[in-house]
C-alpha cells in the first residue's frame, strides 16, 4: 500500500493491523498522527490509545494491549513504535508473528507498528520481497513511506514557507535539500529556522545566502550518500561516506553490492535515455526514486557509454577479487577509485 492509498483508508474506516516501512520517518509519524485522531475521540484516549517501544515491548505485553478491551468507544489504537525485525532470532520472530495473529480475534483493535527505517529489509519490491516482508504481511498491510519524489518535496517545502508568508523559489527549495538533505524532520527544522530568521530581519523572501548563513550542510549517510559523491566525482565525499559506514559495521559485501549497482545502474540509466525514455519512465521501469534518476540522468549527459561499460567491467573485476578471497574494504576502496577514474 503506498502513502496515498493509506490516506484514503484512513477516510474509509481502518481495521486490522499496518506496518510503516521506508526511509521517510517524518511521514510515518505524520499518518501515525491521522490514524490517531480518526480512531479516537479525544475523550477517552488515555484509556483506547496504547503505545510500545522497543524498551517496553514484549511478545505478551503486545498480546495484552492488542487483546484489551477499549473503553467507552467502539475502536481502540495501539502503537508500535521505531520496532525492528532485523535483530529478532528465529524463535523471537514467531512470538511475535503469534501475538499478531490476535488481531483476527479481536476486531475493536487496529494496530500500526512503525519499523525503523534501518530495522527491516523489505527485499526488491514488488517482485523479491523479503522473508520479514512476507512474514509480516501475512498478518498486517504493508505501507510504504519512502522520500517523496523531487517535484512533491518541492511543493511540500513551499508549502511550509508559504504558512509563514515567505516567498521561495523552486530553485531555492531545490539549494535546501541539496545542502540540507532529503530527510523531512530534518528539512522541517531548518525551514523552521530559516523563518524565524527572516521574520527578525523584517524579511519576506528567501535567498540563497540565507541558506547558507542558517542552514546546517548535511551529509547524507543513507541510499543517496555515496551515489551522490560517486556521481558528482567527490572521492573525498565518497571516502567519508564508506568510512562512517565502516563505523556503523556495514559488512564489506554490502558495501562492494552498493558501489556495484550504483555503476550498473548509471549504465541502465544512459541506455533508456538514449533510447527516448524521460526521467518519469525510467523511474517506473527501474522502480528507482525519480530524484536519483534526475541525479544520473545529468551524470551520465557527460559521460559517454563505452566509458560507463568500463565501469561496470571493473565492478565484476572487484566482485571477482572479493569472492576470490581478498577480505575487508580494499575490493570496495579500489573499485570507487578506479571506477571514478574510468568515468571523468
Amino acid at each position: 500500500m503506498t502513502e496515498t492509498e493509506f490516506k484514503s483508508e484512513i477516510k474509509k474506516g481502518l481495521k486490522g493491523g499496518y506496518f510503516f516501512f521506508g526511509d521517510e520517518d517524518f511521514l510515518k509519524y505524520n499518518y501515525a498522527i491521522q490514524a490517531k485522531n480518526s480512531i479516537l475521540d479525544g475523550v477517552f484516549d488515555d484509556f483506547n490509545h496504547f503505545v510500545l517501544y522497543p524498551e517496553t515491548y514484549t511478545p505478551t505485553a503486545l498480546a495484552e494491549a492488542i487483546t484489551t478491551a477499549p473503553m467507552m468507544a467502539e475502536k481502540k489504537l495501539v502503537e508500535l513504535r521505531a520496532f525492528s525485525v532485523k535483530g529478532l532470532k528465529a524463535d523471537e520472530m514467531e512470538k511475535f508473528l503469534s501475538a499478531l495473529e490476535l488481531l483476527k480475534e479481536y476486531d475493536y483493535t487496529v494496530l500500526i507498528v512503525r519499523l525503523a527505517k534501518d530495522g527491516f529489509d523489505p527485499g526488491r519490491l514488488p517482485r523479491s520481497p523479503s522473508e520479514a516482508y512476507k512474514k509480516l504481511e501475512t498478518y498486517l498491510t504493508p505501507v510504504c513511506f519512502d522520500f517523496p519524489r523531487e517535484e512533491r518535496i518541492r511543493t511540500w517545502i513551499a508549502r511550509h514557507f508559504g504558512a509563514e508568508r515567505i516567498a521561495v523559489s523552486p530553485m531555492l527549495c531545490d539549494e535546501l535539500v541539496r545542502v540540507c538533505g532529503h530527510d523531512m524532520w530534518a528539512l522541517s527544522r531548518e525551514i523552521e529556522k530559516l523563518c524565524i530568521y527572516l521574520h527578525a530581519k523584517g524579511r519576506d523572501t528567501l535567498s540563497p545566502s540565507d541558506i547558507q548563513e542558517v542552514s546546517c550542510h548535511t551529509i547524507e549517510y543513507d541510499t543517496f550518500a555515496l551515489s551522490n559523491a560517486i556521481t558528482d566525482g567527490k572521492r573525498a565525499d565518497a571516502f567519508e561516506t564508506l568510512r562512517r559506514q565502516k563505523l556503523d559495521r556495514q559488512q564489506p559485501i554490502l558495501l562492494l553490492s552498493s558501489v556495484i549497482r550504483i555503476f550498473c545502474d548509471m549504465l541502465l540509466v544512459k541506455i533508456f535515455a538514449e533510447n527516448g525514455c524521460d526521467q518519469s519512465a525510467i523511474a517506473t521501469r527501474m522502480k528507482m526514486h525519480e530524484f536519483k534518476v534526475g541525479r544520473y540522468l545529468k551524470t551520465v549527459s557527460r559521460i559517454p557509454r563505452e566509458k560507463l561499460e568500463e565501469a561496470v567491467r571493473l565492478c565484476r573485476e572487484a566482485d571477482l577479487e572479493f569472492k576470490s578471497g581478498v577480505s575487508g574494504f580494499i575490493p570496495v576502496e579500489k573499485l570507487i577509485c578506479a571506477a571514478m577514474e574510468a568515468v571523468r
